[in-house]
């Protein structure tokens, strides 16, 4: 293992942040968070955007979605 391998895993971390927000704003929404996951990448961070819908989950486990609220004209 090398330095920068070292280096990388003493500080890899995971953050997961949600939002509510309006349906309608959906579009925009998505533009901005394109333009933060390219700033992201090019400071090599791993930058993914999630869409909950209102699958079923596995046995034993809570679907997120089921936790977080949200009107019907908002998109979690």
């Amino acid at each position: 293992m090398n330095q920068n391998e070292n280096i990388k895993k003493e500080y890899a971390y995971a953050e997961f942040l949600m939002s509510r927000s309006p349906k309608e704003n959906h579009d925009k929404l998505k533009q901005l968070e394109n333009k933060s996951a390219d700033r992201f990448r090019k400071e090599g961070i791993l930058y993914d955007l999630y869409l909950l819908s209102n699958n079923t989950s596995w046995e034993g486990f809570t679907n997120i979605s089921k936790t977080l609220s949200a009107n019907p004209d908002e998109d979690v």
